[in-house]
């Protein structure tokens, strides 16, 4: 099964990566966000905080060096 299946069936809308190098390329991300997804990756941020709350909203922030950010 390929990633894209993948994706095409989870529907994801959100989607967080860990990863260095490899992470940081722009084809990781085009193909993550193809079905619509956000793409939070750590090669980029060095952390990503994700809350969902009890009805179900979810609030993504990453840190940028110096504060967090959200998104």
């Amino acid at each position: 099964m390929s990633a894209e299946s993948v994706l095409q069936w989870a529907r994801p809308r959100e989607t967080v990566v860990s990863g260095g190098r490899r992470a940081r390329r722009p084809e990781v991300t085009d193909m993550l966000s193809v079905t619509g997804s956000g793409v939070h990756n750590t090669a980029l941020h060095s952390a990503i905080e994700v809350k969902i709350s009890g009805n179900g909203n979810v609030s993504i922030r990453s840190w940028d060096e110096t504060d967090w950010i959200d998104h």
